[in-house]
């Protein structure tokens, strides 16, 4: 039942939208080509109900689908994600809870306009697994219905997918079989893949396409391409798995500001923060260009500022190599984390310098804003096997 089969056509977007703080207006959204724009975050109430309190109540959500969507993008709704599936467990255990939620979601589905849920629960547990089958299965049985009321002949099918965990240590909840049968596609974190731990306190890369480490270490199983390579070992077509990249990258306070190699001690997450957004990286990496670097086996960039911080981000390079490896392997696209961090007023391409690896797009193209998501649209669009 997937609607992003070959060719490779599928390009889905989360966008975080908060109606209490400065969002990214309409116009702005609008120039980006995604096929799917997912709002995020709704959240589950205690009284399992869905939330939307933090996308602008159901007026807001409207408001906002109402302008973004188009013939040719759908708009969905995240629910969890951030934080916010603290109670999907409660709310999928029970019958009664579980009818409580989907009555809500259809009302909002009507009212609203939108295309279709992603659910983002991070992570349901082996024990968990027949409860999230079952919210699967009912999502799928309500949606199907409301399609069934649409009198008009061209309606599509309202979309479902779901966010799966990119380690391959967090599938163990996961049916492939109900999964085929139940969703449109699948979002494919492949992204905060190997985060500081105080049991290994190093610099690594959260977001690497091969390997990292040597050959026998345990790092090496957390890269993209053995995330994406492991659903569909476990049963997933490759053409419903769309690859994850992270337009926001993971910064950490080296133990020694000089030992800026891959896999250095650190002392924990930066003083700039855990995470910060391309522009923010940009501006970093622009300052300080003898501070960049491309790791040759992980197919990454990482970058420090002379002053301690190490950041493990996604470049123009690494963006274009994970697209092609997509297509290459038969994927059915990609998904970005998120549009908000990617640079929307291109300030970057006000700042660039010539010869950085982030400034290789034309300043014509990067000054609309959304750098890294413009960039992997054209690559997948100009594939051989991409077409939309």
């Amino acid at each position: 039942m997937t609607a992003f089969g070959s060719p490779i056509s599928g390009i889905s977007c989360y966008y975080r939208y908060d109606h209490r703080v400065s969002s990214l207006d309409d116009d702005t959204l609008r120039k980006v080509g995604c096929s799917h724009i997912i709002v995020g975050f709704a959240t589950v109430s205690a009284d399992s109900k869905v939330n939307l309190s933090d996308v602008g109540g159901e007026d807001g959500l409207r408001g906002l689908v109402r302008e973004i969507k188009t013939p040719k993008r759908r708009v969905m709704l995240s629910i969890g994600g951030g934080g916010g599936d603290r109670n999907f467990d409660e709310m999928s255990s029970k019958l009664v809870n579980l009818k409580s939620f989907l009555a809500s979601l259809v009302e909002i589905v009507r009212f609203t306009g939108l295309d279709g849920v992603d659910y983002d629960w991070e992570f349901p547990s082996f024990h968990q697994q027949d409860d999230l089958n079952r919210l699967l299965r009912e999502t799928r049985h309500v949606f199907d219905n409301l399609t069934a009321e649409e009198s008009s002949a061209d309606v599509k099918r309202l979309d479902l997918s779901v966010a799966l965990p990119g380690p391959v240590t967090l599938t163990a909840a996961y049916n492939a079989s109900v999964l085929k049968e139940t969703c449109t596609f699948f979002n494919v974190m492949t992204y905060d893949l190997a985060l500081y731990s105080s049991w290994h306190p190093i610099a690594t890369f959260h977001n690497a396409l091969y390997g990292q480490g040597s050959f026998l270490s345990p790092l090496r199983l957390f890269s993209v391409s053995t995330s994406m390579r492991n659903w569909v070992n476990l049963g997933l077509p490759a053409s419903m798995l769309l690859l994850g990249i992270p337009t926001y990258g993971v910064a950490y306070e080296l133990s020694d500001p000089l030992r800026t190699s891959p896999l250095a001690p650190i002392k924990g997450y930066s003083r700039l923060g855990a995470n910060l957004n391309y522009d923010e990286i940009c501006r970093i990496t622009t300052q300080y260009p003898e501070g960049n670097h491309f790791d040759e086996r992980s197919r990454v960039p990482y970058a420090s500022d002379g002053n301690g911080t190490w950041i493990s981000y996604d470049n123009i390079r690494s963006v274009v190599e994970k697209v092609e490896f997509a297509t290459r392997e038969g994927f059915g696209g990609i998904m970005i984390f998120s549009l908000n961090a990617d640079d929307p007023f291109g300030n970057c391409a006000l700042n660039c310098s010539d010869g950085l690896e982030d400034c290789l797009v034309q300043a014509s193209d990067r000054s609309n804003g959304f750098p890294l998501s413009q960039v992997a649209i054209a690559t997948l669009e100009e594939s051989p096997n991409g077409s939309r």
